[in-house]
This record gives structure tokens, sequence and C-alpha cells, in this order.
């Protein structure tokens, strides 16, 4: 199908997924959404003729063919420099702009489906972390992709064992101290960076922060323990996506 239209997947592509965060395809705004998604292509094609561009169920899929394959290090701003005769539309409007994903750069066409699924879940991840970054790279999740793929049940396991009696406590008060060590620890450990981030003065947040110690016994100044915590916080966020 893609030697009909000219298509040469010989090349790596790369595979780019937008969307309109909280952009519902049944709404009244569905015609607006698809004169910008032809709006999109044509600025696209336009700088490059061989950019292929569909709609598929309210997100706009961009396959950008290139010369060669490029270091991973060079990803990210090659993928931001190709979206940049769109990144100033406007949007719907009362929405907020387009959000992209970027899935993994392969040097085969039997790798496209698998970079497309990675650019969905950079999207799905950004928005779940509260990444407000235009462009989200699959490669650039750290962690967060693996523990993605993991199986539920375990990482749920992981997440009671050491979370287990904060998660427990939290429940009968209202200190939400799971919110409270996610912050601290999103922010590098910076009392007055997450202190503004949960609107808390300092001193309610270092409260909160020995309370949390001492509910887990642990010393929330060992790097090790920072990692064992942030990782079962961040399950927790996984969790959200999880079907029920």
């Amino acid at each position: 199908r893609g030697k009909l239209w000219g298509w040469n997947f010989a090349r790596p592509h790369f595979v780019i997924v937008g969307e309109i965060p909280n952009y519902d395809p049944d709404s009244a705004d569905r015609e607006r959404f698809e004169e910008l998604v032809t709006e999109m292509c044509t600025l696209l094609q336009k700088r490059q003729p061989k950019t292929i561009c569909l709609e598929r169920n309210g997100q706009v899929v961009l396959l950008f063919p290139l010369q060669e394959m490029l270091p991973q290090s060079e990803w990210h701003g090659k993928a931001h420099e190709l979206l940049e005769p769109i990144l100033k539309m406007k949007s719907i409007p009362g929405k907020q702009p387009f959000q992209y994903g970027l899935g993994n750069l392969y040097n085969s066409a039997r790798y496209l489906h698998r970079s497309l699924q990675e650019a969905r879940t950079a999207l799905e991840l950004g928005k779940l972390f509260d990444n407000t970054d235009r462009l989200i790279s699959f490669h650039g999740l750290g962690i967060m992709r693996l523990l993605h793929r993991l199986d539920r049940q375990e990482l749920e396991d992981y997440r009671s064992e050491v979370l287990g009696p904060l998660l427990k406590f939290d429940k009968d008060s209202n200190l939400d101290l799971e919110e409270t060590l996610l912050a601290y620890f999103s922010c590098n450990t910076d009392l007055n960076d997450a202190g503004e981030k949960l609107y808390l003065h300092p001193n309610t947040l270092r409260y909160r922060l020995k309370k949390a110690s001492e509910i887990l016994d642990r010393d929330l100044s060992s790097l090790e323990n920072q990692v064992n915590l942030f990782l079962a916080l961040k399950i927790g966020k996984l969790k959200s996506l999880w079907p029920d």
C-alpha cells in the first residue's frame, strides 16, 4: 500500500502521535479537530513532501522519513525540528494545544507498529505525570517505560511491600503522605519547590515528611530508600492507567 503512494519504507521513519488533551472524538469539536489535522498535514507536507499524516481515533499519526539512522542523542531534537511548522498552531477553543509522543527510531519497517505503540505510551505517561512538554520521547521516560511493561500484580505487590503502612495511614487521615512524598522526590528533595507544588508551608511539609519517615521506619535521606520509595510511588500513578 505504501508503494502505491510512493512511500519508501526501506528508510527509517520517526513515528509521532499527537493529540489534544481531554479532546473527545464524539463531541461537537470533531469538525474543528478534522480541520486542524488537515491544516497540520498541509503545513508538514509543504516542508517535507514525503511526510505521512493520518487521523486515527482522535489522534494524528505522523511518519517522517529520514535518509539514515540517527544517534539516539539526536532523536528528540530532530523530531522537534520536524514538528516546528505546527507547534504554533492554535487548538480547539478552550482546549490545550496538541501534545506529541515520539517512538523509538528503528531501521526497519517491521518495527513501525512498535514505534507507534511507544509514541502512544509516551503520551499516556506524559499526561499521567503532568509532563507539560509539547514533545515527549519514549526513550526519555527512563525507568517508567520499563515499569509500564512489567506484570501488574508484581508491581502492586512491590508497592504494597514498600508503602503498605503509609497507604493504610492515608486512608484514615487527611495528610496525603503518598502525594507529599511523590512531590518531594519529584522536586529532587527541595523543600521549597515541593512546598510550592503542594501549596504547603515548609514547616508543614517537614512535619509530613517526618511523619512519613516514622510510619515507614525509613530514613528519607538514604539514596537507596529514596529510589525504592520513588519507584513504589510511581507505580501508584501507573495504576490509574490499568483497566478495572
